[in-house]
């Protein structure tokens, strides 16, 4: 069963000092079973990403990523993202999102994981505070 957290429940209840990652991916796969429920915000660009009308304004995502702008009282998909560093920046943003507002249709498991794997992560120009993810 997994954690909130995305740690394995059973794993990290265990006396060991190994924690081992696995892959949270309610916020990917629902995106996809709810995206028909999930009315999207105006002003999102087509393609992959995009923002449904639960966003509460946190900026969470326009921190993380610079494919998130704001637009009116929330956030949008103002350009898709073009590099795998942008996708990676974007899905680490989904993961982050308090509401599961953002989506991603047909996003790659294994960029999913690799943006998990770099969560929590500096932000810039601090030097101990950290998006957790």
């Amino acid at each position: 069963m997994l954690h909130a957290t995305g740690y394995n429940k059973a794993l990290s209840s265990h006396s060991t000092t190994s924690r081992n990652f696995i892959v949270h991916t309610s916020s990917v796969e629902s995106s996809v079973s709810t995206s028909s429920r999930r009315v999207s915000r105006d002003g999102n660009v087509s393609g992959q990403f995009w923002v449904d009308s639960t966003c509460i304004d946190c900026d969470l995502c326009r921190r993380m990523s610079p494919s998130f702008t704001r637009a009116g009282d929330g956030s949008v998909v103002s350009k898709q993202p073009s590099s795998k560093e942008q996708r990676i920046d974007a899905l680490q943003a989904l993961l982050s999102c308090p509401t599961s507002s953002i989506h991603a249709e047909k996003a790659d498991k294994a960029e999913l994981k690799f943006a998990q794997r770099g969560l929590p992560k500096l932000v810039p120009g601090c030097s101990h505070i950290y998006h957790c993810g």
